[in-house]
């Protein structure tokens, strides 16, 4: 991929030759960082897909998709001072990202201010987003009964991820993402995605996508599953 085909993601313009030595290109399957290192440097992803990871039991899982014009680390940049990485970064497909510390950002100020200002305001955009996402999971994960927290999960996924059709809502419901946020076996997780098939309400379309049909349909299921699904209410 060549620099000159870059252009611009989340408004920032890779194409810039004053940002060229901070363009990074991995291939399929290596690492921008690891879960728990050390990092004093922001990353913006210009090309590609990166998946967010992050071990739990012992057993790495893979949590987000990240796509152009999403930010990582940007405490990096904010605070000025290193911290321990939250997840772990990993190119799905080939990846370019733009690689900057607190000096690299300082420099580029005192060479173009404007793309600066991009920059922070990209910054400024994907913090009051993931904040948004992370007060809604928060009441998502509130009830104490996982049945309730899996359906609300779902609600979750779908109002942030998924695709509007004329026969509901298409989303993608990643198992590891699931495990994640609720400590619910693959087994419970497929046992009751079975039952809401079965149910016409979550209809499995295949490879980890669902068709919710109806939201207050879903919402409704709960004491049904409850009652079928016995063994899942543990918290």
């Amino acid at each position: 991929m060549k620099a000159e085909s870059l252009k611009f993601a989340g408004n920032i313009p890779f194409a810039d030759p004053l940002l060229k030595p901070y363009i990074r290109r991995y291939k399929a399957g290596e690492e921008l960082f690891e879960q728990g290192e050390v990092g004093n440097t922001l990353f913006i992803i210009a090309e590609g897909t990166v998946q967010l990871t992050a071990t739990r039991d012992e057993q790495e899982l893979f949590i987000s998709e990240i796509a152009p014009g999403h930010v990582l680390g940007e405490k990096a940049i904010v605070g000025k001072s290193p911290h321990k990485r939250f997840f772990g970064a990993r190119a799905k497909t080939d990846v370019v990202a733009m690689e900057m510390s607190s000096i690299d950002m300082e420099d580029l100020e005192n060479k173009n201010p404007s793309i600066v200002i991009r920059i922070f305001e990209r910054i400024g955009k994907i913090s009051v987003e993931r904040l948004d996402r992370i007060d809604h999971l928060i009441k998502v994960l509130r009830p104490a009964n996982n049945v309730e927290r899996l359906i609300y999960l779902v609600i979750h996924f779908c109002h942030f991820e998924g695709q509007k059709t004329p026969q509901g809502t298409l989303v993608h419901l990643p198992m590891d993402t699931i495990r994640y946020y609720i400590s619910m076996t693959p087994f419970d997780i497929e046992t009751s995605f079975g039952e809401l098939d079965r149910l016409g309400i979550l209809v499995d379309q295949g490879e980890g996508t669902y068709l919710m049909t109806e939201q207050a349909k879903l919402i409704a299921s709960i004491p049904q599953l409850r009652d079928n699904l016995p063994e899942l209410r543990a918290v």
